[in-house]
């Protein structure tokens, strides 16, 4: 017997049809954050600079499963800004699509935290193009809870690069972490 008809027969075409659906959807590789590399400072699935990211599955509390992005803010000694990237998979061009991630800033005197910023960007012409940028200042994002921040922007063609920067503090003290869990991104309707 074919298999197809097996399903059909069994009443599972609409389960098999919603699943092809779910392939076109956008994705993202590792988005929690959970699978490790040889390093700490190596994010499977994800592009990193600077200095003082890695994945870390030994900091409480996450938002789920065991690993996380650890922004070691402490560790940062020039001005320079530090954070990873991912080309998504499943872009439509000319929909829209929102990036989001959970954020956790640790309670620290001073606040010695610059900021993070979401960017959504497209290879456009052998360019990469800032499509939508969503810049939060260290002093505004929630201390001792998880936070989610988003960009929302519209794909002009079918690929989309997530950017997630942070920032270190211009005149302040360099104490604390910053923590990012549950990265998503989906075609909004």
């Amino acid at each position: 017997m074919n298999p197809l008809v097996l399903i059909v027969t069994l009443g599972l075409a609409l389960p098999l049809l919603g699943a092809r659906a779910a392939e076109s959807a956008p994705t993202l590789g590792n988005p929690s954050f959970e699978f490790a590399g040889d390093k700490p400072e190596d994010v499977p699935a994800w592009g990193v600079w600077g200095g003082g990211i890695d994945r870390v599955d030994t900091w409480t509390p996450t938002r789920s499963g065991a690993g996380m992005i650890g922004y070691k803010h402490w560790l940062i000694r020039d001005a320079g800004d530090s954070g990873l990237f991912q080309d998504a998979g499943g872009v439509e061009a000319g929909a829209g699509h929102e990036f989001s991630v959970w954020i956790f800033a640790d309670e620290v005197q001073g606040r010695g935290f610059g900021g993070v910023e979401l960017r959504l960007e497209s290879g456009v012409d052998g360019k990469q193009v800032t499509l939508a940028s969503n810049l939060v200042a260290g002093a505004d994002i929630p201390v001792g809870r998880w936070s989610r921040i988003a960009v929302r922007a519209v794909a002009p063609v079918d690929n989309l690069r997530v950017v997630i920067v942070f920032f270190p503090s211009v005149d302040g003290p360099r104490d604390g972490a910053v923590k990012i869990d549950d990265a998503q991104i989906v075609r909004l309707p």
